[in-house]
Formats: C-alpha cells, structure tokens, sequence
C-alpha cells in the first residue's frame, strides 16, 4: 500500500527540504501514532529499524527526506514494514508511507525505487 499525503498542519511557513526542525518534529509524530495505537490494542509490538536522512529518488540532486522504516505486529494483518518519507515541499509537508508484509520485503523494496524517483523529479521541478 502506498501513502501520499501533502498537508499543512495550518502552518504558513514550512521550509523545503528535511532539514527543518518543522520537519524532523513531524517524521517524529510517526512513533507517537504507533504508540498510540499499540496501547488500543490495534498493534501488538512495533519496533524503528532505520532512522535518517534519504534522498527521494536515485539520482544525485534528487530532494532529501526524513525516512524511518518501522516493523509492526499488526493484530489484523501480522508483521508488517511502514516505510515513511517526510520532506518540505512549498510550504507543505509531503509525507510518503509504503506498508508491506515482510515477507514481501524484497519485491517492496523493488517497487518502491521508481515510485520514489517519479515523486522526486516531480518535486524537483
């Protein structure tokens, strides 16, 4: 499944990039949902299996991201992979979710490479 969402968290000012505080404060609210939804009951455990900073495409000028990758117990569906990108984009937020069994990790992970490069060039020009 992928995600896109652009948002503006009623802000008039949010910087390109990921590189902003704005940003890195809102790549954080991922894990305060995933909290949140493991005390209902709807997740049995989570945990984060990477942190950082990724460029949104494969090429060198692509635009950079925050990008947390977290593996869940869901209740409903067993372990799954939520891969999230956050980046400033005009005075938005772009966040990009992919979630996935991770049994099909590998063929994700495929897919997921030209979904990135497609959004990038978009936000490029």
């Amino acid at each position: 499944m992928i995600n896109v969402y652009v948002y503006n968290s009623s802000l008039e000012r949010i910087p390109d990039g990921a590189t902003s505080s704005l940003v890195k404060e809102e790549i954080l609210l991922i894990e305060v949902g995933l909290e949140k939804l493991t005390r209902q009951g709807m997740y049995k455990s989570y945990k984060e299996r990477m942190n950082g900073e990724v460029r949104v495409g494969d090429w060198p000028k692509a635009p950079i991201a925050q990008r947390r990758l977290f593996e869940i117990d869901r209740i409903d569906l067993g372990r799954i992979l939520t891969d999230v990108y956050i980046t400033g984009y005009k005075d938005h937020f772009v966040k990009i979710r992919f979630s996935y069994p991770i049994d099909k990790q590998v063929e994700s992970e495929r897919a997921i490479a030209p979904v990135l490069t497609a959004l990038g060039k978009m936000m490029a020009s």
